[in-house]
């Protein structure tokens, strides 16, 4: 049989919950709505789930929700719950799947979910990973920024970025598209970001940073 959870990533505030039922079937596909399913979270000091697959945000950070068939758990899926800050903003990349077959090639979109009405008017960050399990091929500028960025590192697995508009950018931000190959090294490893600034578009220019979730994705090549 097989599992499946809607989404490959839940955004909610502390405090808030989400459902997040998972859906069953056989391996021909047809629907199980009576199979039981086992949640469970692996930091349940950020986020909780019900039996019902109900989440529950604890504390801003990030949590693995995995929902597997009762009394098989070698059957599961799951998803990442990111609690955030009450309206506060997620640093994140639109990563939607964890495994890589060697020389794959793919493209990762680093975004800005500013989550409220703020906008946000400058930010710097740094995105980081293992060079032994991805190598860098190029990158482009989002669909509403066109950041500075220092690919002098790339090769090493950090590339560096930065931008600034006095306008602001509101809603989901796409900040820059890095396309990478998987590597023949087999491993588990994290595509991390580092916020290190970002600020609202206002005359304050008011620090956004304590009030800011950065997700670190875990992905595997295989």
């Amino acid at each position: 049989g097989q599992i499946d959870l809607a989404n490959g990533i839940e955004i909610l505030d502390a405090q808030a919950t989400r459902s997040a039922p998972a859906t069953v079937r056989t391996e021909g596909g047809t629907l199980l709505p009576g199979a039981a399913v086992t949640y469970t979270s692996r930091e349940p000091g950020v986020a909780t789930v019900s039996t019902a697959g109900v989440i529950t945000g604890v504390a801003p950070g990030q949590a693995v929700i995995v929902a597997s068939v009762t009394g098989d758990p070698t059957i599961a899926d799951s998803l990442l719950a990111v609690v955030t800050h009450v309206g506060g903003p997620v640093v994140m990349t639109d990563i939607a799947q964890f495994d890589y077959p060697a020389d794959t090639t793919f493209t990762v979109s680093v975004l800005v979910d500013m989550r409220s009405a703020k906008k946000v008017g400058s930010a710097s960050l740094d995105v980081q990973w293992n060079s032994a399990q991805l190598t860098y091929v190029s990158h482009a500028a989002g669909t509403s920024v066109t950041p500075t960025v220092n690919p002098n590192d790339a090769g090493t697995g950090i590339l560096r970025l930065a931008f600034a508009d006095p306008s602001g950018f509101s809603n989901t931000v796409e900040i820059i598209r890095i396309t990478f190959t998987a590597t023949g090294t087999p491993g588990a490893g994290t595509l991390t970001l580092t916020t290190h600034e970002l600020n609202e578009a206002n005359s304050a220019v008011t620090d956004l940073l304590p009030i800011t979730v950065t997700v670190l994705h875990s992905l595997r090549t295989q």
